[in-house]
């Protein structure tokens, strides 16, 4: 299997703005963004077997663009939640400088097992992410159809957040966690990978 994560495009957001299951709108200009994006999976995923997403709509919108350019009856977008960037709780929306700086320090003195108020660590949504992947490696047959070009190995398209590409970096390089947290990980970008069948 062929697998082309992507993280959504930039969003309304201003800077220093903490966010991450909040369902945020897209900056303006995303339709130029999709166009590119387009243009560079049509060269290393010509005929998609699958297009998950988040449901959260920065990314969505996304998904619902890429199902419409490939143009196919046979491909719909998926929505797994399993896919939402981690939940902040309290924290949502709010100024990284407004919050408590006890409760900031305590957090990023322990990003993976510590989560904000109200929210999740990222071994939660670690644990998600994973779950995910497990079933998409192990999906029927009939839900994820062979790519047209390579019978044998099918192409999947994820939309989803930095976190969510960070939690699959580890899974699939085999890196600490705690590595993952200083990635940039950019707007719009794809990263693909070669899986190897599951046993």
């Amino acid at each position: 299997m062929e697998l082309h994560l992507i993280r959504h495009t930039k969003t309304v957001a201003p800077t220093g703005m903490c966010y991450g299951q909040s369902d945020l709108d897209l900056e303006a200009g995303f339709e130029d963004q999709f166009d590119q994006i387009f243009i560079e999976l049509q060269k290393i995923c010509p005929s998609p077997a699958a297009i998950w997403s988040s449901p959260l709509k920065r990314c969505r919108i996304l998904g619902d663009f890429l199902v419409g350019r490939y143009a196919r009856s046979d491909l719909q977008l998926q929505l797994d939640s399993n896919l939402m960037e981690l939940n902040f709780g309290e924290w949502e929306c709010r100024n990284y400088n407004e919050i408590p700086q006890a409760e900031l320090s305590h957090w990023m003195a322990d990003l993976a097992h510590v989560a904000p108020p109200g929210g999740e660590s990222y071994l939660q949504l670690h644990s998600r992410v994973k779950h995910f992947y497990w079933n998409m490696l192990h999906q029927k047959p009939e839900k994820t159809q062979p790519d047209r070009n390579s019978q044998t190995n099918p192409h999947v398209i994820v939309v989803t957040h930095g976190g969510v590409v960070r939690c699959f970096l580890e899974l699939l390089l085999s890196s600490p966690l705690e590595k993952s947290f200083n990635l940039q990980i950019q707007y719009g970008k794809i990263l693909s990978f070669r899986l190897a069948d599951p046993e």
